[in-house]
């Protein structure tokens, strides 16, 4: 999983939510729509309140932004994603468990 394939999937979820990138920064309390822009090519950092905020308009999961998988989880996955997570992002493994418990508890029914 690589930044690209995260705002990927960002771009993906703004455009099938059927917004503009104008729109999705009014609707997180913006008021420039090129700060969409500039998070979604990369220019500008995503701090992980406006990710949440993001997802939340475009009606996604958290998890699915960040893995690209379901967030309904099998003990398998989960156990990948806490593998890849830990060597590629150097968290600990209690870390990541809180956090995936996390962002299980953040999806959206």
């Amino acid at each position: 999983m690589t930044i690209e394939q995260i705002l990927g999937r960002l771009i993906r979820a703004r455009e099938q939510a059927g917004l503009s990138q104008s729109r999705a920064a009014k609707l997180i309390g913006l008021s420039v729509g090129s700060t969409i822009s500039h998070y979604e090519s990369g220019a500008r950092e995503l701090s992980v309140i406006t990710l949440l905020e993001l997802c939340k308009i475009y009606d996604v999961s958290v998890v699915w932004v960040m893995t690209g998988v379901n967030p309904n989880f099998t003990d398998e996955q989960r156990q990948q994603v806490i593998d890849h997570w830990a060597k590629n992002i150097h968290l600990a493994t209690e870390d990541l468990h809180k956090t995936l418990d996390l962002l299980e508890s953040l999806r959206q029914e």
